[in-house]
């Protein structure tokens, strides 16, 4: 099984080779359900039952698998100084194979849409509109989750820029988040927002297009029914992964716009 996520990520090569491929097989469970122990892989009793699942066409509660998902994108977010890549490439493996135990039916999750020779497109409307997605963000607050996650790494994109440090990081908790932590985490976001627009880090229309995000998310967040805290964790950490790639696609977007315009005046 292989997935394609239409992203840019340093990539090299044409400047219209945008797919990133993630190629996915069985033996890919031992990284999420086992342990290297002085050299040796050790299997975890979680293995075995993914594979009892798999091979008996028996399903697991889904937040048995976004656990394993979210422990080894903790420990990449916790080692973030170091390989900050890292953090960012697990998500996108945890959601590709995600998609890979959907489509084995592991995962409870309707409708199921074939994932053959489908694209994930590089902006948020287009990535929560696609089909193949339904089967996660199939929940209100799931979707604010994911939004509040790709604000949050707006946010720290400035920060990155502007001052060469990430310290609203050290609010979010190492990863672990429900609507509760959500909301006293935005309150911070919203604050440290507007004190960039005043230092000239943001403009101004874009922090209102931000802040008009953030109403929107919420709302859909109080009206929804609680999700498990590791389904809105997930949801969370996915926004912060593809807000990477959103922003690299805008980058590069404008940046050919800009070059069009140029040439335009010559």
């Amino acid at each position: 099984y292989s997935t394609l996520i239409d992203k840019v990520i340093g990539g090299k090569g044409k400047k219209d080779a945008k797919a990133f491929k993630y190629s996915l097989h069985f033996g890919n469970l031992k990284d999420y359900f086992s342990k290297t122990v002085n050299k040796k892989t050790i299997f975890q009793p979680g293995f075995f039952k993914m594979l009892e699942s798999i091979m008996y066409c028996q399903q697991v509660p889904e937040t048995f698998v976004l656990r394993a998902f979210m422990e080894k994108i903790t420990e990449a977010f916790k080692n973030y100084e170091k390989e900050a890549w890292r953090f960012y490439d697990e998500g996108y493996r945890s959601f590709a194979f995600y998609q890979y135990l959907t489509q084995l039916e592991v995962i409870h999750s309707n409708p199921i849409i074939t994932m053959e020779n489908q694209y994930v497109a590089l902006t948020l409307d287009d990535f929560l509109a696609q089909p193949q997605h339904a089967a996660f963000f199939n929940h209100p607050s799931k979707r604010a989750a994911f939004i509040a996650g790709c604000l949050v790494e707006r946010l720290l994109y400035t920060q990155r820029k502007k001052i060469n440090n990430e310290p609203f990081r050290k609010y979010l908790h190492n990863l672990q988040i429900d609507a509760s932590r959500l909301q006293n985490i935005m309150v911070k976001w919203e604050e440290k927002v507007q004190e960039y627009v005043s230092a000239k880090y943001i403009h101004e229309k874009e922090a209102e297009k931000w802040i008009d995000m953030k109403a929107e998310a919420f709302s859909a967040l109080l009206t929804g029914n609680e999700v498990k805290k590791q389904e809105f964790s997930y949801a969370f950490v996915l926004g912060m992964v593809m807000q990477q790639a959103f922003t690299k696609e805008a980058i590069r977007i404008n940046s050919e716009l800009k070059k069009a315009k140029q040439d335009q005046e010559i």
